[in-house]
């Protein structure tokens, strides 16, 4: 394993350590795009680990900082999506209609499965580049944007944690049942969860940046990874609003609600 961090079958090796949480889709397909997601950032941050213990470099705090963020994330996520996978029956109708129940077959499950643990392991990455470059990584001159990455990271950690459960919460109510979620983090802002899922795989990726400038390559899966998630997030936001305006239309209570919060920031 230490060789294997310091050599180019870094990336394919973290591609193998993510396959297997994401192979949870043989049991439900739908856990390729939920429980097996959070697992695979959670087993993309324990080899990352492991492999630098193994390879007996120094692990700085940052880096110990970086890779934590990322293992409380996945493990966190994982566990909320699937409590909610069997306690939600709106979940579960809703999973009945995913475009991913529909990978059915061992070669068609197993195309998808490696294609997502690919993309777990790209978004994972800059922890990944962090640990193998930290030795030369310039603290005195980037050690404001890692530490910046870092409380993103972790912010967004926190964020999506509350705001996952409160919207968990409300809709065990019976209130909740036919009305859209506007307490807590929602009062100000209509996708914290999503917000807090941005947060934190910015900040990730922002920690992991003056590593990945030691060797310009690792850019490329990284910046993949990261405009995949981002885009994927605000696409999700913008459907969000626009199925709730429509089922709410008439509904002046919530127009209310509208007016006087952001999507997911400030000004949209």
């Amino acid at each position: 394993m230490a060789a294997v961090l310091s050599s180019h079958a870094a990336l394919p090796a973290l591609w193998c350590a993510c396959f297997p949480a994401v192979a949870l889709a043989y049991v439900n397909p739908i856990y390729s795009f939920s429980v097996g997601y959070g697992l695979s950032v959670a087993f993309a941050a324990a080899f990352t680990y492991h492999a630098m213990l193994a390879s007996g470099a120094v692990m700085s705090t940052a880096l110990a900082w970086h890779i934590a963020g990322g293992f409380v994330y996945g493990a966190r996520l994982a566990g909320f999506l699937y409590y909610r996978s069997v306690t939600w029956d709106e979940w579960k109708e809703r999973a009945k209609n995913a475009p991913e129940a529909g990978a059915k077959g061992f070669a068609k499950l197993t195309a998808v499965i490696a294609l997502c643990s690919a993309l777990y392991a790209m978004m994972s990455s800059p922890m990944l580049w962090h640990a193998q470059n930290v030795n030369v990584v310039n603290v005195a001159k980037y050690g404001a944007v890692i530490s910046l990455g870092l409380a993103m990271e972790w912010i967004g950690v926190v964020l999506e944690a509350i705001a996952d459960q409160q919207k968990f919460n409300f809709k065990a109510t019976e209130r909740g049942k036919t009305r859209w979620c506007d307490e807590g983090l929602y009062k100000v802002c209509r996708h914290p969860n999503y917000l807090g899922e941005i947060l934190f795989w910015v900040g990730l990726y922002v920690a992991g940046v003056p590593a990945m400038l030691t060797r310009p390559i690792t850019f490329v899966p990284s910046s993949l990874g990261l405009l995949f998630i981002v885009k994927l997030m605000t696409s999700a936001a913008k459907r969000g609003d626009k199925k709730q305006a429509e089922k709410y239309a008439d509904n002046a209570e919530y127009k209310s609600w509208v007016e006087s919060t952001c999507s997911l920031v400030p000004g949209n």
